[in-house]
């Protein structure tokens, strides 16, 4: 963290690392310094194309880190409108909604995220606990083993990061 902190002090607030290091923060679990990051860039593009990359990043930060969650939807929301495929969007709304209680949301915006990558573990693992959440307890369990066989930790992760059964 250091690093990325010495790297983000000594870049112009326009720079293109600035997408770099938000997505290198969030990868080490930093979502205040990675929204931050995003936001500098964003402000900086407003008509740059990578536009709804960056909110849909800005987005998986806060859903992640279960801040501004409002904030966040409107970031995915936007970058599911420029693109409908957009997985890591989809991925992300989910994970808001799953955050808000809002299960049903939640199974929509996964399973869209899954019929475009059906090896999603973040998807799976959500949509499984989703589906917990409704009762429905077989189905649930046999999307977060198989998010688990994608990625060992996943659980741990999400126990971490209050997204827990």
């Amino acid at each position: 963290m250091a690093d990325l902190d010495a790297v983000a002090r000594s870049a112009a607030k326009e720079a293109d690392v600035r997408l770099r290091l938000a997505a290198d923060y969030q990868r080490g679990g930093a979502f205040a310094p990675a929204v931050a990051q995003y936001d500098l860039w964003l402000k900086a593009h407003p008509d740059d194309s990578r536009q709804p990359f960056a909110l849909a990043g800005r987005c998986r930060a806060r859903a992640l880190g279960g801040q501004d969650l409002g904030k966040a939807l409107a970031d995915c929301d936007t970058a599911v409108r420029h693109n409908a495929k957009d997985v890591a969007a989809l991925d992300s709304r989910g994970l808001v909604h799953l955050r808000l209680g809002e299960t049903d949301r939640a199974l929509a915006d996964f399973n869209a995220a899954l019929k475009l990558d059906p090896k999603l573990a973040w998807s799976l693992y959500g949509r499984g606990v989703a589906k917990l959440r409704q009762g429905l307890t077989t189905d649930g369990r046999t999307d977060i083993a198989a998010a688990t066989a994608l990625q060992p930790h996943l659980p741990q992760e999400a126990k971490t990061l209050g997204l827990a059964p």
